[in-house]
């Protein structure tokens, strides 16, 4: 529950010699005894350095009260007898949040009874399987077809994938960009992930037991656990197989020749982005069910504050619930992640971006954090691009991504953790998920992949830019989801799409390119579009080639040549690397020069066009005089650089006519034959 400012400020918790703790706050404290509270706790920890920016939020005013017996819903009495007192601002139960994974897994060189996916009644169509090419000598990325599908498995489409692999030849992530992946613990020690996990130095080469760095946490070498009622909460992190599935997604070290590839995994030279491993869901052995064996603390909304003062700028939640209760959390990440205690940038991105799946529930109801507005909200796709049978949807849902399937096939691959936590060998340290915990590290991924093109070194890159240009940079696949299309989010993550700037028009140059009749020019369209990656682009022309213009294209010289006077329209399409482009039309104006006018066509049968030149811009004076000298036309036309005068003659008789163009104190006469 939430105090008000006034009363939060005075709250003093003390251990009385009985055990009972007290509050300082006489009103509280009989309450308490009244209602058999059993323990009360800050919410947030005081977070050290960071104190009085966590109290300037608020974040000290949340507490956690334990009350009674479950069994005689004594919470939910406590709920509104706190409820109704004047200086407490919210009560909420504290929520059980679930980790987002279908019950589908599987160890790699392990026997696992793996239950079917239901099926999906609508059949995509079939599609040209592509040739796999790897970019990464990693021996497990050809079993990432989430990462480049190249539709050469039975029920796979070509593209059905998060386009990685163009995205990979811009960037493939840097050091200074932190992803707090909130979740089970993270293998530190795993030999594909050890590489990128974020390193608390001082803490690392300190005492322990001491908080050497000042943060308010002691021993956080690579993140901190939150153990709840099972575990003291503690920096040593315990790894599970969710958290540690997740943590592969995002940056699994690439190019080490080794399992497999993260998104945003470096190219093997140390360069790829941090793991910060926040433990909220640790092992509960009395409890055996599909999702690792694992419980959650109930603490989660202190490792948000955790991940923004400590230097991540992008936070993974895969888990839900139908509580709402992580608001003010989440917010201050946002604020204030990639900043100091002062406000003053620090990190590669000024605020942070909180990536969430959406559920698993096959359900249009609103799961949390997914669906708080702020947050960016994974929906799940099949490997053929259509909907994950138990992936949730709705109006809520920001886009999707890769979700995995019923099978290994088709399930997600990444790492497991290599150790149980009691540090025995499990596994070989790799392995199959699915669910929307799968398809939410992937955003994260892309999301860090992002942070490390357009905000490492540039200051003014900031939560609002990235998700943006991510809602921006989506393939919209309505058309493979049947009744759920509008409901999986704006469309499917493209990696190659959001960390590349497509191609661009040079601002200065005009879309006029004015010649003589008769004339040959030869056009270097790199003057004319540019590229803000630096990439190389390819052009392709249409139009032209007609009676007045001819067109060819020599690499990246446009060559004209005009066959007569006249205006043609030539489209020129230019393409980057990533298969970015931009196109743009061309006006190709054709002037006779020893005349102040082009008229054509001319015979004419309906519309009479008037050109002049590129100093004329505005209305023109026009009249018509048939053969006896008869006036059967006078009106204005607007004549443009790049857009002729048009006169309607259609209705006139058949002859010969003279037309008179009035501009500027002038007078333009030309005979006209009107079929």
């Amino acid at each position: 529950m939430k105090f008000n400012r006034e009363t939060g400020d005075n709250i003093r918790l003390v251990t009385g010699e009985d055990g009972v703790v007290q509050t300082g706050v006489a009103e509280i404290d009989e309450m308490m005894t009244r209602l058999g509270v059993s323990k009360i706790e800050n919410v947030f920890a005081e977070g050290g350095t960071f104190r009085e920016r966590r109290r300037e939020a608020g974040l000290h005013l949340w507490y956690d009260v334990y009350a009674g017996d479950t069994q005689d819903h004594a919470e939910t009495r406590a709920m509104g007898v706190f409820g109704d007192l004047p200086f407490i601002n919210a009560v909420e139960l504290i929520p059980v949040y679930r980790q987002e994974q279908s019950p589908v897994e599987k160890y790699i060189n392990q026997s696992y009874s793996l239950a079917p996916e239901a099926q999906e009644t609508w059949q995509a169509p079939k599609e040209e399987a592509e040739t796999p090419y790897y970019p990464f000598n990693d021996p497990g990325l050809s079993l990432q077809w989430h990462y480049q599908n190249f539709g050469n498995k039975s029920g796979s489409i070509a593209g059905a994938d998060i386009n990685l692999f163009p995205a990979w030849e811009i960037t493939a992530g840097r050091p200074e960009v932190i992803v707090a992946v909130i979740d089970g613990g993270v293998d530190y020690s795993h030999p594909d992930l050890a590489a990128n996990m974020w390193v608390n130095t001082a803490e690392r080469n300190g005492t322990a037991g001491v908080d050497d760095d000042g943060n308010g946490y002691k021993d956080d070498v690579y993140g901190y656990r939150w153990g709840g009622s099972l575990f003291p909460d503690s920096g040593e992190i315990l790894p599970l197989d969710h958290g540690t599935h997740c943590a592969g997604t995002i940056a699994a070290v690439n190019n080490n020749g080794i399992g497999c590839c993260g998104v945003a995994g470096g190219t093997g030279k140390g360069d790829g982005v941090r793991i910060m491993s926040c433990q909220t869901f640790v092992p509960d052995n009395s409890k055996t069910d599909a999702y690792g064996n694992t419980i959650a603390t109930g603490n989660t909304a202190d490792a948000f504050a955790y991940a923004a003062d400590n230097g991540a700028v992008i936070v993974s939640c895969s888990f839900s619930s139908t509580s709402n209760s992580y608001k003010e959390a989440i917010d201050y990440f946002i604020k204030n992640a990639g900043t100091d205690k002062n406000g003053k940038q620090t990190g590669p991105m000024k605020g942070g971006v909180v990536v969430c799946a959406a559920g698993n529930e096959s359900s249009d109801t609103k799961r949390y954090p997914a669906a708080y507005e702020p947050c960016i909200s994974v929906g799940g796709i099949r490997w053929d691009y259509t909907k994950a049978s138990g992936s949730n949807y709705g109006d809520w849902i920001t886009l999707s991504a890769p979700y995995g399937g019923g099978g290994t096939d088709n399930a997600i691959y990444s790492t497991y953790p290599t150790k149980s936590p009691n540090g025995t060998p499990k596994s070989s340290g790799y392995g199959y998920k699915s669910g929307t915990s799968q398809a939410c590290p992937h955003v994260a991924g892309i999301a860090a992949l992002m942070v490390s093109k357009f905000g490492v070194s540039q200051p003014d890159y900031v939560p609002n830019k990235l998700v943006t240009r991510l809602a921006n940079s989506t393939r919209n696949i309505d058309s493979y989801l049947g009744s759920y299309a509008g409901r999986l989010g704006v469309g499917l993550v493209d990696a190659g799409r959001a960390v590349n700037y497509p191609p661009e028009m040079v601002p200065e140059k005009g879309r006029e390119i004015y010649l003589e009749a008769f004339e040959n020019v030869r056009i270097n369209l790199n003057e004319y579009f540019s590229d803000p990656d630096g990439d190389a682009l390819n052009y392709e022309v249409t139009g032209g080639n007609g009676g007045k213009l001819k067109v060819e294209l020599e690499g990246t010289i446009l060559v004209l040549t005009t066959i007569s006077a006249g205006h043609s329209d030539v489209k020129i399409k230019a393409t980057d690397l990533t298969g970015e482009s931009v196109t743009a039309t061309f006006a190709i104006l054709a002037m006779d020069p020893k005349s102040e006018a082009d008229v054509y066509p001319n015979p004419v049968t309906d519309i009479l066009q008037v050109r002049m030149g590129k100093e004329v811009n505005g209305e023109v004076g026009v009249q018509l005089f048939n053969s006896a000298g008869v006036k059967v036309l006078d009106t204005k036309i607007t004549v443009r650089p790049s857009k002729p005068g048009t006169i309607a003659v259609e209705k006139l008789s058949g002859g010969i006519y003279t037309l008179v163009i009035k501009y500027n104190g002038k007078e333009i006469k030309k005979n006209i034959l009107k079929y």
